[in-house]
């Protein structure tokens, strides 16, 4: 039997809607935001909060992070996490002025087009994706000008146990992937 993707998808009010495109090499948790000129503008984190609860070799760890449209425009927000490569994100929650939009699991494709369609219909929506094990991407649509956005993300990872010591990571950066260059070949 084949595995299933599965994306947290979730919906607010109707506002105004475009699309763009966002790039995904990070380095620390960031929220950036397109507005429908396609200019692409990073938010500055304005909060961060961390909740740990352990039971057993299980964390739950929930953060909450600030962010603000700093744009006079309707954008479409993505906020990048990197997380730990063993963790399964549980609830996603974003605040806006307007409301709180709360996660429901779909499949991966059909999570797509419920996203699409929400966003051209000016409903506030949100998608998460992982980028690779150890990168999580929120797209968020149609937040307004001037607004604040709390980002509140649990998961769960494994606490590691070795040499009668638990441990466990909260990263707040990513290290960028190292891409060698291809040596030009001689003729």
């Amino acid at each position: 039997m084949k595995p299933v993707d599965y994306f947290l998808l979730l919906f607010l009010v109707p506002t105004l809607s475009y699309a763009n495109e966002f790039n995904t090499d990070i380095e620390a948790p960031q929220m950036q935001f397109s507005s429908k000129t396609n200019s692409s503008v990073n938010s500055l984190l304005l909060n961060s909060k961390a909740h740990i609860e352990i039971t057993g070799l299980i964390a739950k760890i929930t953060l909450i992070q600030k962010y603000k449209n700093p744009t006079k425009q309707w954008v479409e927000g993505i906020y990048m996490l990197p997380l730990p490569e063993d963790a399964a994100i549980d609830v996603l929650r974003i605040k806006t002025k307007n409301g709180i939009i709360e996660g429901i699991i779909q499949e991966k494709e059909k999570a797509k087009v419920t996203y699409q369609k929400a966003r051209r219909e000016g409903k506030k929506a949100a998608i998460v994706n992982s980028e690779r094990p150890n990168l999580f991407t929120t797209k968020v649509a149609n937040i307004a000008p001037d607004s604040e956005i709390d980002i509140e993300i649990s998961y769960l990872q494994t606490v590691h146990y070795a040499d009668d010591t638990f441990s466990i990571t909260l990263p707040n950066t990513l290290t960028p992937r190292y891409t060698p260059k291809i040596p030009r070949q001689e003729e």
